[in-house]
């Protein structure tokens, strides 16, 4: 019995930073990145980072932070 080979798959945690006061898009960069060499999106998992000290740092100074991170799953096309 020959047993069906499946795509394979590959799963990353990515979290987009913040510069110049802006949200930088890491999260859809490294989708469009992933999908240019050959891997398609399936799924893109938003979930809440508890965050380090580092952020609470700069929080606790008034400056803004990404406080979600993506847990993104992809297939080989």
């Amino acid at each position: 019995r020959k047993l069906a080979q499946s795509a394979p798959v590959m799963a990353t945690v990515v979290k987009d930073g913040m510069k110049n006061k802006e949200r930088n898009p890491i999260v859809d960069n490294t989708i469009r990145l992933c999908e240019s060499v050959g891997w398609k999106i399936k799924e893109n998992i938003i979930i809440s980072a508890k965050g380090s000290q580092f952020l609470a740092f700069h929080k606790s100074h008034g400056e803004e932070i990404v406080t979600d991170e993506s847990i993104l799953i992809f297939r080989r096309k």
